[in-house]
Parts: structure tokens; sequence; C-alpha cells
């Protein structure tokens, strides 16, 4: 009945149905999380809790803000004074998302966007309904539901422009416009993929410090979707950022060895089941000239762990084609030694 299921199968699993997943409905009473118990058996809020005193306080301070940047700042510095992670932060962005049921479109449209700017400060899960950033997924879709078609669109695609985090630029771009019954948004992926590439154009464009950039907030699956050729599905994506992309990871891992391991691990070939030849993936987010070169000509380095040795395994790998049948890592480590 039980059967032994290893991490990997189970990381396997959840990625297979992470792209099909809707966003989930409110979860309930969570009466299975021990940090709740108080507010069952003692009549008594527990710590664990964001009041609805507090939230009610908190949507009046945004409502009576002067400004979208003071409005951020409430925002942030309520977000930061409590542990990342933690059941309390979760309580509250679970409540938060419903309130543009209950507030005036002004001020939800203020509350998305100032959640939309934060989002390098949140918890992912591998289902984008799920963590801290599912319901903050949920608060910009509760938000632009009480738009026009018109403002909807443009709401979007300030969101993803202003997301500090490429996953939760991806998600508004890739999951809303699929979401069907209340969160059902009517706009396309076509109608915001201009804002998604002007997103990922700023943080990686050719006048970033791309050896300096923090990756991370950058998100594979994002990166290979920019670097796509769309055009033939309707989405207005554009051949240049594919050279564009390539340019900042050639100038991102420079003349390091460990680099070149540690960007073909994260972002390159990701750790996933691939059922067919992966070399496209890849070729959309790096060329497979510039791998070949790198794999080939870049020095030695004393300091590379197993882990990157690795991956430079795995990289050798791709590049003499032993990986046109797809691969799965249940039939061997990517990444491991």
């Amino acid at each position: 009945m039980f059967p032994l299921v290893t991490s990997k199968e189970r990381a396997i699993r959840r990625m297979r149905k992470a792209s099909k997943a809707p966003l989930p409905e409110e979860a309930g009473k969570r009466i299975s999380e021990p940090g709740m118990f108080a507010a069952y058996f003692r009549y008594e809020l527990p710590d664990e809790m964001f009041s609805s005193v507090q939230l009610a306080l908190l949507l009046r301070n945004i409502e009576r803000a002067s400004s979208q940047e003071e409005r951020d700042k409430i925002y942030l510095d309520t977000l930061q004074s409590m542990a990342k992670g933690s059941l309390k932060r979760d309580d509250f962005l679970r409540k938060l998302a419903e309130a543009p049921k209950a507030v005036s479109g002004a001020v939800a449209k203020s509350l998305g966007l100032s959640a939309a700017k934060a989002s390098a400060h949140y918890t992912y899960d591998l289902m984008p309904g799920f963590g801290e950033a599912g319901h903050v997924l949920r608060l910009i879709g509760f938000a632009a539901r009480g738009l026009s078609a018109r403002e909807r669109v443009e709401y979007l695609r300030e969101c993803i422009v202003d997301s500090t985090d490429d996953t939760m630029a991806f998600r508004i771009l890739t999951v809303l416009p699929a979401q069907k019954d209340e969160l059902q948004l009517g706009v396309s992926v076509a109608d915001l993929y201009p804002s998604f590439a002007d997103h990922m154009r700023e943080r990686y464009g050719l006048m970033v410090d791309a050896s300096n950039l923090n990756v991370n907030n950058s998100d594979p699956w994002a990166l290979e979707y920019w670097g796509r050729d769309l055009r033939s599905s309707g989405i207005p994506s554009t051949p240049e950022d594919r050279e564009i992309q390539y340019n900042f990871w050639r100038r991102y891992i420079g003349n390091s060895r460990a680099r070149l391991a540690s960007a073909f691990r994260q972002f390159f070939l990701p750790m996933a089941a691939y059922s067919t030849d992966p070399t496209p993936l890849v070729e959309n987010r790096i060329s497979l000239k510039d791998l070949r070169r790198l794999y080939q000509d870049l020095p030695d380095d004393p300091t590379l762990t197993s882990h990157d040795r690795a991956s430079l395994q795995t990289l050798r790998r791709l590049l003499d084609g032993e990986f046109k049948d797809g691969f799965s890592p249940l039939d061997g480590p990517l990444y491991e030694e």
C-alpha cells in the first residue's frame, strides 16, 4: 500500500503535474496544521495567524496612502515583519488574496502592484498555485477581475514589468490567462508577451553588468520561453531576444569554468524528465556552439565542487549527443558523483 518512492521520483512527478495544475481554491480551514490548534481548541488567536483586525488596518493604510511608492513601502514592511516561509506570513498572503473582492478596484490594483514588486521575497512552489507566490498570483488575478478588459491587460503588463522575480513574471504571463471560473480573465499570452519581453530585456540586456547579476531570482523556464520563436503561434516574439540572452550568458560565464558548470546545472539543462532531445530547449538559452567552445577552452578550476564536475560531465554527454532520445534522472544521476 505504501511503496518506497525516492525524493527524485517525487520531484519529477510534481514537475510533470506543475504545468497542468490550476490555481487551487481557498485552502480550507487548515485544521491539519499544528499552528492552528489554539484557534480550534482554546478559542484564542495563535501567533501563527494574521488577524482580520490587522488586515483591515493594512487595507485602510494602503487606501489612505498618497502615492504608489508609499503603498509599496507599507506592503513590504508588513510582509517583512514576518519570517519568510512562516505560517503567519502564509496566512497573511492567503487572506490578502481575497481582499480584492472586498475593496475598491483602485485599492485592489495598488495591492497587486505592490505584491508584484515584492516578488523576489516570496517562497515559490513547483505548483504555481501553492506557496506564498501562489497566494500573490491569486491576489493579482482577483485584482485584474475588477478592471475593464482594456485596463486588465495594461494592469497585468505592469505587474509583469515590475516583478522582481522572473518566476512571478512568467506565471502572470502563462498561468493567469489559462484560468477558468472565477479567475477567468479573458486575456491571452499574446496580449501580455511584449511586457514579459521588456521585463527580460531589462534583466538581461546588453547594458546589464552580467558578471555581477544575482541570478537567484532568475527562472530557467522563463529564460527558455523568452528564447523561443513564438511568432507562428501569434505571440509577438523576436529572434533578437535569443541573441540578447546568448550574449548575457557569455558575459556572465566569462572565463570561469565554475560558472559554466553552475549555469548549465541551474539554467541550461535543469533537473527534469526529458522525453525527447533537450538540445532545442538548451539552445533557447545558449547556443551549442558557445557551450562547446566554453567547455573546450575554459581553464580548469581547482575550486570546482563535485557537483560542478558532475555538471560538466553531463554537459559533455549532451554535446556528444547522448540525450537524443531524451533523459530522465531515474535513468542515472544528472548532477551527482
